[in-house]
């Protein structure tokens, strides 16, 4: 621990583990994605709103990087091709 010069007290330094960090934790960030993108669909729901959301703003609005909406697009596409016969 450091003592501050000032006052003589301790001051604990706060490094978070990252096995701790439940941020870090990839199921708990999808959990509050999915929370969040719930949020706006029950909000925009309840007042009416059906304008439409650019996918930028959508992704600071539920706080992921701005090309999260074309890589879930991207994975979507790439599971249907997987699973579907061609014609």
């Amino acid at each position: 621990m450091m003592e501050t010069p000032a006052t003589g007290t301790s001051k604990k330094s706060y490094l978070i583990d990252s096995e701790e960090d439940i941020t870090l934790d990839e199921d708990w960030i999808n959990e509050q994605v999915d929370r969040l993108l719930a949020w706006e669909l029950m909000t925009r729901a309840l007042t009416l709103n059906t304008e439409e959301v650019p996918p930028e703003k959508l992704c600071d609005m539920i706080g992921v990087p701005k090309n999260y909406v074309f890589e879930v697009i991207k994975k979507i596409s790439n599971r249907c091709q997987k699973t579907s016969p061609t014609h």
